[in-house]
């Protein structure tokens, strides 16, 4: 009996946090195809990185002129119980690659 009490316990506890990491990729990976400006995502344990393709007509452009700025980063918190959203410039000013592969959950095209 108390073996059975301590495993439901254990599965009531791990059940919302899988529920809502399950909630936040479902959401960033249809984001991701749908979005040509979204490059890739990584979901950590502890942060969402979302990579913004900031390059157009071989310019940068700002790409909290187009919302990915902090109010959609606490949007994506607040409703699809993403962790600590940031939205990052996938080139430099240079032109290269900005793209950093985590030990997290990688979401691309």
């Amino acid at each position: 009996m108390l073996l059975r009490t301590k495993l439901l316990i254990i599965l009531l506890l791990l059940f919302p946090v899988h529920g809502a990491w399950a909630d936040c990729y479902g959401t960033i990976k249809s984001w991701v195809s749908n979005d040509a400006m979204i490059h890739a995502a990584i979901l950590e344990k502890n942060s969402t990185k979302i990579y913004i393709n900031n390059i157009r007509e071989f310019k940068a452009i700002d790409i909290s002129f187009y919302g990915f700025n902090n109010f959609q980063a606490k949007q994506l918190e607040n409703k699809y119980n993403c962790t600590n959203v940031s939205f990052i410039e996938f080139y430099d000013q240079y032109g290269t690659p900005q793209y950093q592969i985590g030990k997290g959950t990688v979401v691309k095209k």
